[in-house]
């Protein structure tokens, strides 16, 4: 877990294809970093230490390192959509959203289980 947290935290785009290949697992390891990463707001840096090797130098999350993951989830996300929805036409989905400006901006899409 080390190599993958250090891996998003320094170069997303360049690093973690090597330590998690697949796609799906990388999108969700670089939201789980991107959750992690401070906005500023409260604090600006993130220190993570491995408590079983207490020598290892800590990761460390700051605020461009949100900027460098999101940017880095906008790569790994398909310009188009048509092979995620066309399977779903016609089924149960369930579609995620946030409220901006009194818009419903689209974040996620999947099938209903």
């Amino acid at each position: 877990m080390d190599r993958v947290l250090r891996a998003s935290a320094s170069d997303p785009d360049a690093e973690l294809s090597a330590p998690v290949p697949d796609k799906g697992y990388r999108e969700a390891f670089l939201n789980l970093s991107r959750n992690l990463a401070p906005t500023g707001k409260m604090f600006d840096r993130l220190e993570i230490r491995d408590a079983s090797a207490p020598a290892l130098e800590p990761v460390e999350l700051q605020v461009t390192s949100r900027r460098d993951l999101n940017t880095a989830l906008k790569n790994i996300r398909p310009p188009v959509l048509d092979d995620v929805v066309g399977p779903m036409v016609n089924h149960q989905v369930i579609v995620t959203a946030v409220r901006r400006k009194g818009k419903l901006v689209y974040q996620d899409i999947e099938a209903e289980e």
